[in-house]
């Protein structure tokens, strides 16, 4: 079969391109590209950006949209990507902070000037073969869990959490161990792999099925990708962290990466690409002084407070501070507390399990996810360790 740049598109055949740009430069390069192609149509003014609703008039089977230096771009890109048009996020230069974004808001590809025309008509060529999306196949959501410091329980939420998400929502889940010095999802799992998540970002855009498949080892149906066997103190490349983002976006309906705290401009920037950071922390003093902090970092890096998701583990009602201290004292609401039981965390750890449902922490779990999800319960006169049994999707 002819690649799809050699083919000859009549002009009647030819796939309608939405193009929005303020750029002249953006400009002239995607149409001088894709002028034998596409019915390109620019769309909007030169100083503003059009609406989702003209863009979708125009019945597009792919979009160009200029992301440019604030958030109008973005937001266009999101909504036109979650109207099922595949959708090219293009700029003049190549942030890596701003390609996490696009990719967060739903863009398949992301060019920057200056557009060399093997890669526009390579981008296209994906675009154009882009399924359309479904409740099943639709890009998955990222959720970053991170303690405000290590020792608060973040990886023992991060493996329950996963392998309740895989039951609840039926779609692929990934659980990826972020932290390359500790690495303890191994030890509470009980696994171990040749490959770490470092292997896989530094590989960078050559991440594919069959390398993915040698590298990931399966846990109750999760995908996990392990931290390094031999702690390092070294963080992975940045410019791989994109590819690696859309990849698992695209092939999971779930992922769970599990960090070590804010410690590093790295780990920020798992929680500035994520759709929602789960904060970890307890009701004790010095951890709601560390979360302060911890809400500074992250703010200041560009994780936006709206997405973040405060979590009170260990939380003891009578020991500590109450609920409604934390949330003045950090101006935070509590998304959710998780009640303190010592002895099924420790079994759990020793069987490399996760903390199953017939316990006070593991009910609380199984609410959380159903929070996180959006999915609802059947009703039931008491709970029972069996998650399937009571999990449905959402109706509408």
């Amino acid at each position: 079969m002819e690649p799809l740049s050699q083919l000859a598109y009549p002009d009647a055949d030819r796939p309608c391109a939405v193009l929005v740009s303020l750029q002249p430069e953006l400009t002239r390069a995607i149409v001088e590209g894709l002028a034998s192609r596409v019915r390109l149509v620019e769309c909007g003014e030169a100083d503003r950006y059009p609406t989702c609703g003209a863009i979708l008039d125009h019945r597009p089977a792919l979009c160009f949209i200029d992301v440019g230096s604030g958030a109008e771009g973005l937001v266009l890109a999101h909504e036109v990507a979650a109207a099922d048009v595949p959708v090219a996020a293009i700029h003049l230069n190549n942030y890596s902070d701003l390609i996490l974004r696009s990719f967060r808001c739903g863009a398949r590809e992301f060019l920057f000037a200056p557009i060399a025309p093997t890669e526009l008509i390579e981008a296209f060529e994906r675009l154009l073969c882009t399924p359309h999306a479904n409740p099943t196949t639709a890009p998955g959501k990222i959720w970053t869990v991170m303690p405000a410091k290590p020792s608060y329980g973040a990886t023992t939420i991060s493996c329950s959490l996963a392998v309740r998400l895989r039951q609840a929502t039926q779609r692929p889940v990934l659980l990826a161990d972020m932290d390359p010095l500790l690495g303890s999802v191994s030890f509470s799992l009980k696994l171990k792999s040749a490959f770490s998540f470092i292997d896989v970002v530094n590989h960078g855009s050559q991440i594919d099925q069959d390398l993915w498949k040698k590298i990931i080892v399966p846990h109750e149906s999760v995908d996990v990708l392990l931290g390094p066997e031999i702690p390092r103190f070294e963080t992975p490349s940045s410019s791989g962290v994109p590819s690696f983002l859309q990849f698992v976006r695209s092939n999971y309906g779930a992922v769970i990466l599990d960090s070590p705290g804010p410690l590093s401009d790295w780990h920020l920037s798992l929680a500035r690409s994520a759709d929602e950071v789960l904060l970890i922390t307890t009701n004790e003093l010095a951890a709601v002084h560390a979360t302060l902090r911890a809400i500074q970092l992250l703010e200041n890096a560009g994780a936006e407070r709206s997405r973040l998701r405060l979590i009170v583990n260990r939380y003891e009602k009578d020991n500590g501070l109450a609920r409604e201290a934390i949330e003045t004292a950090l101006k935070l609401d509590v998304f959710w507390t998780l009640p303190n039981d010592y002895v099924p965390v420790q079994k759990s750890v020793l069987d490399g399990k996760v903390v199953p449902s017939n316990c006070k922490l593991g009910c609380a779990m199984d609410e959380l996810v159903l929070r996180l999800a959006g999915v609802t319960k059947t009703s039931r006169k008491r709970w029972s360790p069996s998650l399937p049994s009571f999990f449905s999707r959402k109706a509408g």
